[in-house]
């Protein structure tokens, strides 16, 4: 428009004039109100408050008295210069026409807030109604988003993680709100994705910490072997009243699935701790046909109970070895004979070719002798009751009684062997919830995989896909800054159902997290975007603009430019949305421990056998699954740390019926009028006589009176 500032001017002005003209008190209300906005950063609807205090105010006064002390006074000053045709001595003495101000300027009070009201709400419209918003400045938080910032961080902080629908991972900064991921966003994936201390590893852990408060069954694995992280899941645990237990170099606990199954099912396992990349498909297949044979003869023919899994699986490996195990199967056994033939025919196949079995048995020998090889011993506990034991650790019972471990596996130190015992845990909590979920058990467990850029992208591809079938709910962090083809963002950026992204310095990394954050409707591009090279390669055409209709929400350039423990939550399934600038708030777990935990001592993991002595549990012997079967105590084991600090009084137990109430005096019994009804009795052997014969029945009437 030609002259657009000139008529912006002259509109101003002439507002102004009519304001300080006939409206003095409406020009004060719409400063002060506006101002109160803007000072605030609250939005126009808030400016409904004040105009219905107007309103009412002048309900209260009168609407016809509240309308005429409004208008009084302009109609004074328009009546003074209306005059001036008449006597133009007036025009001498302008200030005449506000002469009579102390009468009727009170008048104007109660609707001159309501007009003010109008007016600031129109002018904060005007405001936020920016032509060009790429150049709209950065927008301090207002005091009360402030305020709400601190509430929400506060409570978070103290342990309000846990919302109707979902779990806080931290607090937005431009509106003061918690962000929530809801348990059906969760259960669609979760990769935490950004640089080494930005605090990817501090965001996971706050899903974590929810799902240990939501009671959900929580299997870590930590590829780092971080002791803060070991400390902060003890302490979580603690503070929930969840029973943890930690697998890793020096821990107490064991862990050893393959001590019973399906020879099918424990073969996989077996074939899920080695990588097969570049390896041939038909190589896997003879491997998964000697193991499931392996661990049949096993069953049949088992060794030393105190010998590992897989020290005897490592030594059966080689064909002679199986030969000679399934010559000692007991002549009894039902199936010794086709086991024989089996075995037969399995070593003549291997014996054509043994390429596939080397590269298990290096494998596990690997693994047994490095430091995490203790760990998969049987459990000396049950040993020295006289059962075979199954391990300290079993996933199936572990999810059943809701419970948490963590597997702290550090693959700086411990290499190929800390991914082989990851992928073994991946395989084998995938097969316990598929086999809970056919007996109608739903697992809803959660799995967080810290660093899964150290793992083959099999397992963690299983994991993805059979994931949300089979209730599990799977959280993968990395910090892997690399965008190239086979990266984990390349891998499962675009399948995992959540994205929450921290900073980003490589530049394609960063706009391909742009991309998976969405769009928004704009107007322009950022001139950012529209220098990045990979924005031009994701285009249809090189140098192709963007759409003046959809951009980025989030520019590659604010990635890069995210402050530490900050991050966008991108959820892409079951509804697309993103939360920008979000705070992680981690949880401070000492206020919830135990009396006599200082915080300066790390937890040690619960053992699994109560701490206390008492009766042991009963056991369903059978096995049948219920509370109890399968060896599991009735009672939820007592964590190592029940017995600290000053002990309680104990209250003496006493049965709920010690102390009954008076029971009530029993009613009359009712006595029948009439005659007495006749009852007959026939003899039986009880009434034989003694030299062996019985005497004809006789039927006599006998009455039973009142």
């Amino acid at each position: 428009m030609p002259r657009r500032a000139q008529v912006l001017g002259a509109c101003w002005l002439l507002w102004l004039l009519a304001h300080l003209v006939l409206a003095q008190l409406a020009l004060l209300a719409v400063a002060g109100l506006y101002l109160i906005a803007r000072a605030a950063r609250l939005p126009a609807s808030w400016l409904v408050v004040p105009a219905a205090f107007s309103l009412l105010w002048a309900l209260v006064t009168g609407p016809v008295d509240a309308v005429a002390g409004l208008v009084r006074g302009p109609l004074e000053v328009l009546g003074y210069f209306g005059g001036v045709a008449g006597d133009p001595a007036r025009l001498r003495d302008p200030a005449a026409a506000w002469a009579g101000w102390a009468g009727w300027l009170p008048g104007q009070l109660p609707l001159a807030i309501a007009v003010g009201a109008a007016e600031a709400a129109f002018f904060v419209w005007l405001d936020w109604l920016h032509t060009d918003e790429w150049r709209v400045g950065h927008r301090h938080p207002s005091p009360l988003v402030l305020l709400r910032r601190a509430g929400s961080g506060l409570a978070v902080r103290r342990g309000a993680v846990l919302t109707k629908d979902g779990v806080a991972v931290g607090v937005v900064r431009r509106t003061g709100e918690r962000a929530v991921l809801t348990w059906r966003e969760l259960a669609e994936g979760v990769l935490t994705v950004g640089m080494s201390r930005t605090g990817v590893s501090t965001t996971s852990f706050q899903l974590v910490y929810g799902a240990l408060r939501r009671r959900k069954p929580v299997v870590a694995v930590d590829l780092s072997g971080s002791d803060e992280i070991r400390r902060r899941f003890l302490d979580a645990c603690r503070a929930t009243g969840i029973p943890a237990q930690v697998i890793g170099p020096g821990e107490a606990a064991v862990y050893e699935p393959l001590r019973r199954g399906d020879p099918a099912h424990r073969a996989e396992l077996v074939l899920g701790m080695v990588d097969w990349a570049g390896i041939a498909e038909q190589h896997r297949r003879t491997a998964r046909a000697y193991l499931r044979e392996l661990f049949a003869v096993l069953d049949a023919a088992p060794g030393d109970p105190r010998t590992p899994v897989l020290a005897e699986v490592a030594h059966l490996l080689g064909p002679a070895a199986l030969r000679a195990r399934a010559e000692v199967i007991p002549a009894h056994h039902p199936h010794r004979k086709r086991l024989l033939e089996r075995v037969k025919v399995c070593v003549k196949v291997i014996e054509a070719d043994a390429r596939p079995l080397p590269t298990v048995a290096a494998r596990l020998r690997e693994l047994l002798g490095s430091e995490l090889g203790p760990s998969l011993r049987p459990d000396p506990g049950r040993l020295a009751e006289g059962e075979a034991g199954d391990g300290g650790v079993d996933l199936e019972r572990l999810i059943v009684r809701r419970g948490a471990v963590l597997f702290s596996l550090d693959t700086s130190a411990h290499g190929r062997a800390a991914a082989s015992l990851a992928g073994l845990v991946v395989h084998d909590l995938l097969a316990r919830c598929a086999e809970l979920r056919e007996m109608g058990i739903g697992g809803d467990a959660l799995v967080w995989i810290d660093r899964c850029d150290e793992l083959p992208a099999e397992p963690l591809a299983e994991l993805v896909n059979r994931g949300v079938r089979d209730g599990v709910a799977p959280v993968f962090t990395t910090s892997d800054d690399r965008a190239e083809v086979g990266s984990t963002l390349d891998r499962f950026g675009e399948r995992m159902g959540t994205v929450l992204i921290h900073r980003m310095t490589d530049s394609d990394a960063a706009f391909r997290l742009a991309r998976l954050a969405g769009e928004r409707r704009g107007t322009v591009a950022a001139p950012e975007v529209a220098e990045s090279a990979a924005y031009s390669a994701g285009l249809d055409e090189p140098g192709e603009g963007p759409s003046h209709d959809r951009v980025l929400a989030v520019t590659p350039a604010e990635i890069q430019e995210l402050d530490d423990y900050t991050f966008v939550m991108a959820v892409k399934r079951p509804r697309r949305r993103m939360l920008a600038d979000v705070l992680a708030v981690p949880p401070r777990l000492g206020h919830a421990a135990a009396p006599a935990d200082t915080g300066t001592e790390a937890a040690e993991p619960a053992p699994p056998v109560p701490a206390r002595k008492r009766a042991a549990a009963p056991a369903d012997p059978a096995g049948s699954g219920r509370p109890g079967g399968r060896g599991m105590p009735l009672a939820a084991p007592v964590p190592a740390d029940a017995d600290a600090g000053p002990a309680a009084p104990r209250q003496r137990w006493r049965p709920p019926d010690l102390d009954p109430a008076p029971p009530e005096p029993p009613a009359p019994p009712i006595r029948p009028t009439g005659p007495a009804p006749l009852q007959f009795r026939t003899r039986g052997p009880q009434d034989r006589a003694p030299g062996g014969s019985t005497p004809p029945p006789r039927r006599r009437p006998r009455t039973t009176g009142p």
